[in-house]
């Protein structure tokens, strides 16, 4: 394409200088580069794409893994009454495994808005202004999000512990219904 045009523009203007066809030959050269970093950066945004794709399917599959062990050695633990008690005072406290997901939840949320911002300027800088490596142009720092963290409400905190607290009554109960039976089987002869 390029080097027809060339061709086209030394048969067209055979009386052309030397300075004349070097100034086109560099115009059609950085036109040239121009277009190429428009399809590296057009390639480059499908393949960060594609990539962020997969990274969040694994993210998403590694934590639910992790998610479903805490689980498991939440259950696994609850034999314990010093433990249902621990888990229901750390779950009352929002200082458990249950309000760390959370929280990393969100961050991830934030995260994810903060980057497609960032990115979104950035590609709109290096379209318009090009990349200056020793100058890089400025971000508009107003368009970032700010994190927020919006604690769990209190209707959600109990109801994390509902378990551990109603395993506590039946622990509770259960040696009282026992003495119970077992004193309207005495026989007080």
């Amino acid at each position: 394409k390029y080097e027809a045009r060339r061709d086209a523009y030394e048969r067209d203007n055979p009386g052309a200088s030397k300075e004349e066809r070097q100034k086109f030959r560099e115009a059609l050269r950085e036109e040239r580069r121009k277009e190429n970093r428009q399809r590296w950066l057009a390639a480059r945004e499908e393949t960060s794409r594609e990539i962020e794709k997969e990274v969040a399917v694994l993210k998403t599959d590694y934590r639910r893994q992790l998610e479903d062990r805490d689980d498991l050695a939440r259950w696994l633990s609850r034999v314990s009454p010093a433990s249902a008690l621990s888990l229901a005072l750390v779950g009352l406290a929002r200082t458990g495994n249950q309000e760390a997901r959370h929280l990393v939840s969100q961050v991830e949320g934030f995260r994810t808005a903060y980057m497609a911002v960032v990115q979104k300027e950035m590609m709109a800088n290096a379209r318009n202004e090009g990349w200056d490596v020793k100058n890089p142009p400025k971000l508009d720092l107003t368009l970032l999000p700010t994190f927020r963290y919006q604690e769990p409400s209190l209707a959600a905190t109990v109801a994390t512990v509902l378990v551990e607290w109603g395993l506590l009554l039946f622990l509770a109960l259960l040696p009282v219904a026992g003495a119970y039976v077992a004193f309207l089987r005495y026989d007080v002869r």
